[in-house]
């Protein structure tokens, strides 16, 4: 079965969409979405993702896109998010070998504030 493919028509207002709806997803919120990514970054993502058609000189998206889209913001928001907790000591992190993974935990200092 084909996929149904959607024009998009301003890239700008497309990204802002999919930025709210990615942080909204994560409870990031406006203020802080802006902090953590730019919509150069986020139009950047829609390029990325979105399929190109030269006759047209368009983008078009699935709703597939649309959900890799906002999954790919969603995880740079959270990725800013935890560096930004580990920069204030709310969270330790370290790579564990027996895993083979970054492993996080809230800090001791934190938990006892």
């Amino acid at each position: 079965m084909k996929k149904k493919k959607y024009k998009i028509k301003d890239l700008e207002a497309f990204s802002k969409k999919m930025l709210r709806l990615g942080g909204e997803d994560i409870g990031i919120d406006a203020d802080r979405r802006s902090k953590y990514i730019n919509l150069k970054n986020v139009e950047g993502i829609v390029r990325e993702k979105a399929i190109y058609k030269k006759e047209t000189d368009a983008l078009y998206i699935t709703e597939s896109i649309a959900e890799d889209i906002i999954e790919d913001i969603s995880n740079w928001l959270l990725g800013v998010e935890v560096a930004e907790m580990c920069s204030k000591g709310k969270l330790e992190c370290y790579w564990d070998n027996r895993q083979n993974c970054m492993v996080f935990k809230v800090s001791d200092e934190y938990r006892e504030s």
